[in-house]
């Protein structure tokens, strides 16, 4: 999609479709214009695993978001969410790894690492912030 100049006196933030209407051809130019430019397969595998990885952090949804706890509320990825299988295994990560970064924050205070849980509105927003990078 991209933004159109519109008309005068036309809504100016109408959306046009980017011109491609097989999806097939359009990946096949992709993968044209990577070879041409020097992506070796095993590179191009992996932009696209990346790539799917990320398409189903946008589908993830969370447990618990009202659970109170010493430090607020506290919510965890949703172990439930079918894309959750998906993007641990495109992205290479462990449910663990992925649960903390996205649900609780650290920092150092006086000498002392300190966790600290992230709310259901925060942990949305975190998930975002690694989508987009």
């Amino acid at each position: 999609f991209r933004r159109s100049d519109g008309e005068i006196g036309k809504d100016k933030s109408k959306l046009l479709h980017n011109a491609y209407e097989d999806h097939a051809a359009m990946f096949q130019e992709l993968k044209t214009a990577m070879n041409t430019i020097g992506f070796s397969r095993a590179d191009q595998m992996e932009i696209y695993r990346a790539i799917c990885g990320l398409l189903h952090l946008s589908n993830l949804t969370l447990q618990g978001a009202f659970l109170e706890t010493n430090d607020g509320e506290e919510c965890m990825l949703n172990p439930d969410c079918l894309s959750l299988g998906p993007a641990l295994s495109l992205l290479g990560v462990s449910y663990e790894a992925l649960n903390a970064a996205v649900t609780t924050v650290q920092f150092k205070a006086v000498d002392e690492l300190v966790k600290k849980n992230l709310t259901a509105s925060q942990a949305i927003r975190a998930v975002q912030a690694l989508i987009k990078g």
